[in-house]
């Protein structure tokens, strides 16, 4: 068990009129995500750099990396943002290591996650998929599954062989019309979302 209270959510955009580079950075949060996901996701680290980095210097992600007092990474959430009426709104990557899943930091991403997705007036909906292994994963707490169904989140599908060969990947749909954003209490944890150069 950590023995900290506290964590930061450093939420991370690019804005081209400061042009800050993240490089560094996204290399961290390239690194603590590709031990999880490379299992799931066998071309993770082309999609990473090759789709993911590019769409962030365009704007059109966002990443949240959730840290201790030593910049230590606990957990990572990356969102897709639509640039046309077409897309949906989706949460790309979200995991966060055993240690802190009872703390409350997963609803507070949530929160955070509508307010972001509620400038699309264009698709209400956002989007998350998970592979078969994490659904009915549980660490002494939630299943994941019951964790996106707290949220409001309903199965829509499930796609056989879509990132590997005989495996499943749910797709999750939530409706953001009417979501309300108002102030939770977590855990008798503290955190905070700090919005970096956006």
């Amino acid at each position: 068990m950590i023995q900290m209270s506290s964590f930061t959510i450093n939420k991370i955009a690019y804005n081209l009129k400061t042009n800050i580079k993240y490089d560094h950075k996204l290399n961290d949060i390239f690194r603590f995500a590709y031990e999880e996901y490379k299992q799931f996701y066998p071309d993770f680290k082309e999609w990473f750099y090759d789709k993911m980095v590019i769409d962030f210097y365009k704007g059109n992600r966002i990443i949240y990396a959730i840290e201790n007092e030593y910049n230590n990474i606990y957990g990572i959430a990356i969102l897709k943002k639509p640039n046309n009426s077409i897309s949906s709104n989706k949460i790309c990557s979200l995991y966060l290591l055993k240690e802190i899943r009872k703390l409350g930091l997963g609803t507070l991403l949530f929160t955070d996650f509508y307010k972001e997705f509620n400038e699309n007036i264009f698709n209400p909906n956002l989007v998350i998929t998970v592979p078969e292994e994490r659904l009915f994963e549980t660490d002494g707490g939630i299943q994941f599954y019951r964790f996106l169904n707290n949220h409001g989140f309903k199965l829509k599908n499930a796609n056989r062989g879509k990132y590997r060969l005989g495996y499943h990947e749910y797709v999750f749909i939530k409706n953001l019309s009417g979501v309300n954003h108002g102030n939770q209490r977590y855990n008798n944890h503290s955190a905070q979302i700090c919005l970096r150069n956006s």
